[in-house]
């Protein structure tokens, strides 16, 4: 709300409000949204890769006779999880992001090894933790990519 107009005369900026929460304007909430559905549906079929090799299986899990993956995660947690590193990653610049990214893959590590513990996660043999270290960062480059993308194609980034 504005009080005082400005002189057109004046020379100083007229200052507008900026949103609160998402990006530039209303086009960046939709590449949000869209980069969390793609992320969802990403994450999903990854998830099939290695539980349909049996490298690991979800013990409480709903719809088990239906589902292999714990739905939870990926409807849930995985666009949850995206919006937050969307949001974080789009502030940082190509060092902040890479070492970001670096501590991403080794806490996403611990977080396996104690979802283990607890009986979350039962890991086969030939499961090896570096491939979370390497795949986590990997899946949110590629869904940074993509909201890229998208905020480009929409000539918001």
């Amino acid at each position: 709300m504005n009080i005082v107009k400005q002189s057109k005369g004046s020379s100083s900026r007229f200052l507008r409000k900026r949103p609160f929460f998402f990006g530039k304007n209303k086009t960046s909430f939709h590449s949000y949204l869209i980069s969390m559905i793609f992320a969802s549906w990403l994450a999903t079929y990854l998830e099939l890769i290695p539980t349909g090799k049996q490298l690991y299986t979800f013990q409480a899990r709903p719809f088990a006779d239906i589902f292999p993956i714990d739905i939870r995660f990926t409807l849930i947690g995985i666009p949850a999880f995206t919006l937050f590193m969307l949001l974080a990653l789009a502030k940082m610049n190509f060092l902040q992001r890479s070492l970001f990214l670096i501590m991403l893959g080794l806490i996403m590590v611990m977080v396996e090894q104690i979802s283990g513990r607890m009986g979350w996660i039962v890991y086969s043999e030939q499961w090896q933790h570096i491939y979370s270290f390497f795949g986590y960062p990997a899946f949110i480059l590629v869904i940074f990519f993509f909201f890229k993308w998208c905020e480009s194609a929409r000539g918001t980034y």
